[in-house]
């Protein structure tokens, strides 16, 4: 009988240790390297806001977030295929299908091009005219090409993640980072941050192309313009097209509205703390975001972990943990991060957006859960009824100022707490 309880025993604590070598694993592969990538963008943001501000004057930065947030709108442009593009790769490979994955990824690349460069010949063309202002349509020029580079930098992005090398996409985001940083530099020395800006996403986008094609999928991805494809692709991703559509208005949409309302330089004093507020917001949306293609695949096979509730609603209250100390010490942070004026002026908007975004925060880890069981289309109409009265409300109350704005933010996540009864009635029908 000892020999058998001791037995147990041994077998109890090789479980044990499987079980902690598993979740270390996990951690080491599948979490952390994503709250990294999402932290690496917003730092060097970050870095370089208060350097910009300080060297070429509140009205260049206000320029260059504008170039930035139109450079962000690629995605609703090419109707959610890049941002959707991580699911189906996830589904495919799930089945060991990779010639579909090779065919997925060509058709996207396909769609970029087909959307983009049109726009940007006519206006290469037009530019060749001496009746024309060539100032504008040199900014146009750069739009265009900055929307075209960051699209094509999200494709292999996403892909990568798709096929669930995190780690992989860490790498490709940390290199493009650097030299993005360092473009970006050489554009503050040159006086000239609006070209190098475009410049660094194309550099960027070419190293994450590069990567992908020789370490993820191992061969050199060109795009394949094959109408059945492409339409299929245009298909799978309508509801997150949808959803982009909506979260636009979350993290864009003021950004665009201030410059045109309030000017140029109001925009600069609101930036940085919607800066701050999404940086807060990134890390756990980042590392939630793995929750998609696990619950998908956990779907696909029929088979969920036990207590996967219990584990999601603690990471649900951990999500709101940067936001909730962004509040406490938005006022320091601020006067450290660019000076005591601009942090008396605008702490108070700091810690409003905060609150915004700890809640959003929170809620993210059952908006990927929704994602990877299916439920794009009810996440789709969520996400765009309340982007669609955050705009809204967001011009009505434009006039009076940016404080009135940033309230505004609220509605998303009073919108997203559909999740929670979706969620339940996910459990009581699948028995979990």
């Amino acid at each position: 009988m000892k020999i058998k309880y001791s037995l147990l025993i041994a077998n109890k604590k090789k479980n044990q240790l499987m079980i902690s070598s598993n979740s270390m694993r996990f951690l080491s592969n599948k979490l952390i390297p994503p709250i990294v990538e999402q932290f690496i963008g917003p730092l060097a943001l970050f870095i370089l806001t208060p350097i910009i501000i300080n060297n070429l004057g509140t009205k260049e930065y206000g320029l260059w977030i504008l170039l930035l947030s139109l450079s962000m709108f690629s995605q609703v442009i090419c109707f959610g295929v890049t941002a959707w593009i991580a699911k189906t790769i996830s589904e495919c490979l799930s089945i060991s299908d990779i010639l579909k994955v090779k065919r997925i990824v060509r058709s996207s690349l396909s769609l970029i091009f087909i959307i983009f460069l049109p726009f940007l010949f006519v206006f290469i063309f037009l530019y060749l005219f001496d009746e024309i202002d060539k100032a504008l349509i040199e900014i146009i020029i750069l739009c265009i090409m900055s929307c075209l580079f960051q699209e094509i930098d999200n494709l292999f992005a996403n892909a990568t993640k798709g096929f669930e090398l995190f780690d992989y996409s860490l790498l490709m985001e940390a290199i493009g980072r650097v030299v993005w940083t360092g473009c970006i530099v050489v554009g503050i020395l040159r006086n000239d941050i609006i070209f190098y800006t475009c410049v660094a996403i194309a550099a960027k986008s070419l190293i994450k192309y590069i990567i992908f094609s020789f370490f993820v999928i191992k061969i050199w991805i060109i795009p394949s313009y094959s109408i059945y494809e492409i339409n299929s692709r245009l298909i799978e991703s309508k509801w997150m097209f949808l959803q982009l559509l909506g979260g636009t208005s979350l993290s864009l949409f003021d950004r665009l509205l201030i410059p045109i309302v309030l000017g140029v330089n109001k925009l600069a004093a609101y930036a940085p703390c919607i800066q701050l507020a999404q940086l807060a917001f990134s890390v756990p949306a980042a590392a939630n975001q793995v929750l998609m293609p696990m619950f998908s695949r956990f779907k696909s096979k029929g088979n969920y972990p036990p207590n996967w509730l219990k584990m999601v609603i603690l990471l649900s209250i951990f999500s709101g943990v940067p936001c909730f100390l962004l509040f406490i010490f938005s006022q320091e942070i601020l006067a450290i991060w660019i000076n005591t004026s601009f942090s008396n002026e605008n702490y108070i908007i700091l810690r409003v957006l905060a609150v915004a975004y700890g809640t959003l925060s929170c809620l993210s880890t059952f908006h990927f859960i929704m994602l990877g069981i299916g439920e794009s289309k009810m996440v789709a109409k969520i996400n765009l009824l309340a982007g669609g009265l955050t705009m809204l409300a967001t011009i009505l109350v434009s006039q009076f100022g940016i404080n009135y704005i940033v309230y505004m933010k609220f509605i998303y996540p009073i919108m997203q707490f559909k999740y929670l009864t979706s969620i339940k009635n996910f459990i009581k029908n699948s028995g979990q």
